[in-house]
């Protein structure tokens, strides 16, 4: 998997990544979001860590704050708004979950459009800068799992996010489903990065979203999913491609 990202919301001020019109992963670098331990106790406090590297889960830089939204969702369905606070190359967030059971920890940046123009990415799209070498409409997302139990699983839990994947896990293998606003989607490339690895391509979403991964024997440890597609506009949208990107970390016990 080639995930290119960086420069160009560095270069507008925001995002993530990094942009060529050809393929999606161009170089391994992708971000994440995870709690420094997954299994706690009710009422406990826990730092939740949002970071970006070129190897999972080596820290290079943290996501933009700029259009970042970060939250958790209670076991009953509530969302809670976290806040992250910047720390060396890392952004933090303290979560206390009062209630039993799988919480789902979130972060999503949502750019809208931007265009490759002289002075760099701006916000907006071809009609307002109809020379730009580049436009596009940029979301991303992270997702990852805290429990206060080892009864409670992870099995394709969403949250409404405009793009993410779930996991549903039996003995060795990993069902992956791609929904984008909670609906499957076909020929999403997914890859997978254990901890400590490279980035490896796993393939693409079938027509229901689903793809399936195979755990080595004894894996134990995180493991970071990325899935990404670009999606080509008409000519009379305002911009020129839509791409969408997600992260799910997992603990395998």
């Amino acid at each position: 998997m080639n995930l290119r990202y960086g420069r160009i919301i560095r270069t507008a001020g925001a995002a993530i990544f990094c942009l060529t019109l050809g393929s999606i992963f161009l170089c391994a670098h992708f971000n994440w979001i995870h709690p420094e331990k997954p299994l706690i106790s009710t009422g406990e406090t826990v730092n939740i860590f949002l970071a970006s590297g070129h190897h999972f889960a080596e820290v290079t830089s943290s996501p933009s704050s700029s259009g970042l939204s970060v939250f958790a969702v209670t076991p009953s369905g509530e969302r809670r708004e976290l806040q992250a606070i910047q720390q060396e190359k890392i952004l933090t967030a303290e979560y206390n979950p009062d209630e039993a059971g799988l919480h789902i920890l979130c972060f999503e940046i949502n750019r809208g459009i931007m265009s490759r123009t002289t002075k760099g990415w701006q916000p907006g799209g071809c009609k307002e800068y109809p020379q730009a070498k580049q436009s596009m409409k940029f979301y991303a997302s992270a997702v990852s799992y805290l429990r206060t139990s080892t009864e409670f699983k992870e099995e394709g839990k969403t949250v409404g996010l405009a793009f993410q994947l779930t996991a549903e896990r039996k003995d060795s293998l990993i069902r992956l489903e791609a929904l984008k606003e909670s609906q499957p989607v076909e020929g999403v490339e997914v890859s997978v990065v254990v901890e400590g690895g490279d980035a490896l391509k796993i393939g693409k979403s079938d027509e229901q979203g689903k793809i399936v991964y195979s755990l080595q024997p004894g894996y134990k440890g995180r493991i970071l999913f990325v899935a990404a597609k670009d999606t080509p506009m008409p000519d009379s949208a305002d911009f020129a491609t839509e791409r969408i990107q997600t992260s799910l970390c997992l603990y395998i016990e």
